[in-house]
């Protein structure tokens, strides 16, 4: 099969998209793709290796319709040199628009990569017509219904996202862009909680930043309560930081907390990968789990039950722990290593 891979940004300076590079890569070695293309929104990122060729929409500022213009363009160039097979967009719905012509006019494959419990009806639309395939980790991730859609679990990269024994620095640790949708106050309550019903002043580390002007405002309203509670000798705000850092970061730490209803986070899976054991604010996210964890992972969403998790986690003895640990690893083989996650993905769309 020859595949395009559709994204906004293959750029290794965007935390949030970087391990979109290794998804790539490990694509592209799969026996049954022959040939890997890249159409990405910004330029400006290293190569992605040896037969990868990638073609970048925006050079420097441009309008929306010349970026619209150069995706036909870029596409008119792909399909010179072979037929395409798959075309894969990666958490970019639009994209589905422009490849109306190419999925009906040239029988090509439209796959749709929506990880994410949050999505308009726009976005929604696009998925049900204009999408041969719908891809997404779990059932839980599906908040919406749709005929197309085809669950094939998560992958990480368990070269750079593995257990190492380093010295633990902070007890909890969260990762992701500070925004309100992250329910950071959540995590605070419950730190206050432990410290009035457990005695316990447990430590935070928040990996991230705010990027807009909402994300700002928010971010100084949870310093403001940081400071309130009295917890600024507790809480830590490392701000964003480079992914390739991230594992060591995340190995600096005990537990790995999550509060964003429905679902779990990338950076969750990693965490996990790592061997955090992890407070997971969202009941519906048992699907993820199995081998008894989710009982220790999987709470309500209120700042009561996180504690209550938090605590339980902290205090777990040495053989649960131990027991903890063989679980988790036991899964992430099971079903979370990028290799089986192309695999799965492959195999669906061969």
């Amino acid at each position: 099969m020859n595949w395009v891979f559709i994204c906004e940004s293959i750029q290794e300076d965007r935390p949030v998209l970087a391990d979109t590079r290794a998804r790539i890569r490990a694509f592209a070695d799969h026996p049954a793709i022959h040939s890997m293309s890249v159409i990405t929104l910004n330029s400006g990122a290293a190569p992605l290796g040896q037969g990868i060729q990638v073609h970048a929409l925006r050079q420097g500022r441009q309008s929306r319709l010349r970026v619209i213009w150069n995706f036909f363009i870029t596409w008119l160039r792909i399909g010179r040199l072979q037929r395409v097979d798959v075309a894969y967009v990666y958490m970019c719905p639009i994209y589905l628009l422009l490849l109306c012509p190419m999925r009906w006019l040239l029988g090509i494959k439209v796959a749709m990569w929506y990880g994410h419990t949050s999505a308009n009806w726009f976005n929604r639309f696009l998925i049900r017509n204009f999408s041969d395939v719908w891809l997404t980790s779990n059932q839980s991730m599906a908040t919406f219904k749709s005929a197309n859609l085809r669950l094939v679990g998560h992958g990480v990269d368990r070269n750079k996202f593995n257990p190492m024994n380093e010295r633990k620095k902070f007890d909890l640790v969260t990762v992701g862009r500070v925004t309100p949708v992250k329910k950071i106050e959540v995590i605070l309550d419950a730190l206050e909680k432990c410290r009035s019903l457990y005695g316990r002043n447990y430590t935070l580390n928040i990996i991230g930043k705010s990027t807009g002007p909402g994300d700002s405002q928010y971010a100084k309203e949870i310093k403001s309560r940081i400071n309130g509670a009295g917890l600024q000798e507790y809480v830590t705000f490392s701000g964003e930081i480079p992914h390739e850092q991230l594992p060591a970061a995340l190995r600096c730490c005990r537990v790995f907390v999550f509060t964003v209803p429905g679902g779990i986070g990338k950076a969750t899976l990693e965490a996990m990968a790592c061997g955090l054991p992890l407070v997971i604010a969202s009941p519906g996210a048992e699907d993820f789990f199995d081998y008894g964890l989710e009982d220790w992972f999987i709470c309500a969403e209120d700042a009561h039950s996180v504690a209550n998790c938090i605590n339980k986690v902290l205090q777990a003895s040495e053989p649960e722990l131990a027991e903890i640990h063989q679980n988790m690893e036991r899964l992430m083989l099971e079903r979370y290593t990028l290799d089986k996650f192309v695999d799965r993905v492959v195999g669906t769309l061969s």
